[in-house]
């Protein structure tokens, strides 16, 4: 309320050397705020005679409440509520019995909210110039959406993920799936009041930010599903923990990613596509993974590059830097139970078990 009065008080249009007639209500002994609005009848109001006063008096004092006022209230940050998405799944999903089994509070975002617009133009050039092998579905959705949050980290947009676990399916033009669990990015956009809206982003499945029910349905087989909506690093479906930091599944998932864009690259070619020599994908540079355009400015899907050194371990001697054997950690311990093939599907996990 104070604003209001004060942009009045404060305007350039107002002279300092203009004095106006009052206007005064009439005391009330159950008068408490003398910013609310009064319900006092017309014949309280009365007409007092203006008194000259030194120049700017009042006007800074108002000018200067103002300004305390507006340095202590820094504008809100958007709240989200995850039992939103929960109810919209549920709600949206009658027939298909949904277990949420792991999920992390998200009342914070860790970056701002950005628009479907902003996201769309991401999305397509994740498809086309950034050599993540979206193609590859059979396994590696762990790994894609490990490099798509880091690209959304990098931007300062908010980033999660969220996995569904159930008899699961997809097929493009190269070749058919099927999954025992699927992830990947779950963001909240500006709903275009500034409120946030859940969304999932997977060039998989779409060139455009999907709601998360309409990403359920475009995969289920079976009658149940399992979901986790968690912190981005969460690598893996949370069975056996989660790892301490985000960056250090980064190195795994390049190694994974580069490998299956071989993969994809060998099965297309022996479909008869003529690609030419293989390239190993990299995204370390700074700049990397291609261009998308915002509102007329040129922006990378990864300014920063992607810090993937292999990871080192001593073993063999608590003095490890005296007497250990430095070798290169391949694959962290948990990645026994990364592959989405539903082939590798947990000897204890059947989604037709209602």
């Amino acid at each position: 309320m104070l604003n209001s009065v004060s942009n009045k008080i404060c305007s350039p249009s107002l002279r300092a050397t203009e004095v106006r007639p009052r206007v005064e209500l009439a005391a009330s002994p159950t008068q408490t705020d003398t910013f609310r609005a009064s319900a006092a009848p017309l014949g309280s109001l009365t007409l007092v005679k203006p008194k000259v006063e030194p120049t700017f008096s009042a006007q800074k004092a108002v000018c200067a409440a103002t300004e305390i006022v507006n340095s202590a209230s820094p504008k809100t940050a958007p709240r989200v509520d995850i039992k939103d998405v929960q109810a919209g799944l549920t709600s949206g999903l009658p027939d298909l019995k949904i277990d949420f089994l792991h999920t992390d509070p998200f009342t914070a975002l860790n970056g701002r909210l950005a628009t479907e617009t902003e996201l769309t133009a991401m999305i397509e050039s994740l498809q086309e110039e950034s050599r993540i092998p979206f193609g590859y579905i059979t396994d590696g959705c762990y790994a894609r959406a490990h490099l798509m949050d880091e690209s959304f980290r990098q931007h300062g947009i908010n980033y999660a993920k969220m996995f569904v676990r159930g008899d699961l399916a997809a097929q493009n033009q190269d070749m058919q799936a099927r999954w025992w669990y699927h992830v990947a990015p779950l963001v909240f956009v500006d709903d275009g009041q500034g409120n946030p809206e859940a969304k999932i982003i997977d060039p998989g499945f779409s060139d455009k930010p999907m709601d998360p029910t309409a990403w359920v349905e475009a995969m289920t087989q079976g009658p149940s599903i399992q979901v986790d909506l968690v912190d981005p690093e969460q690598y893996y479906p949370r069975r056996r923990g989660k790892p301490e930091t985000f960056s250090e599944s980064l190195p795994p998932a390049v190694r994974r990613l580069q490998s299956y864009a071989r993969k994809l690259h060998d099965h297309r070619e022996a479909a008869g596509q003529d690609l030419g020599d293989f390239v190993k994908p990299t995204w370390d540079k700074p700049g990397s993974g291609g261009d998308f355009t915002i509102d007329g400015v040129t922006k990378n899907v990864f300014p920063e590059g992607v810090h993937s050194a292999r990871g080192q371990i001593y073993f063999g001697n608590s003095q490890a830097n005296l007497n250990g054997t430095l070798v290169e950690l391949e694959f962290p311990e948990a990645e026994i139970e990364v592959s989405a093939a539903w082939e590798n599907r947990p000897s204890d996990f059947d989604p037709y078990a209602v």
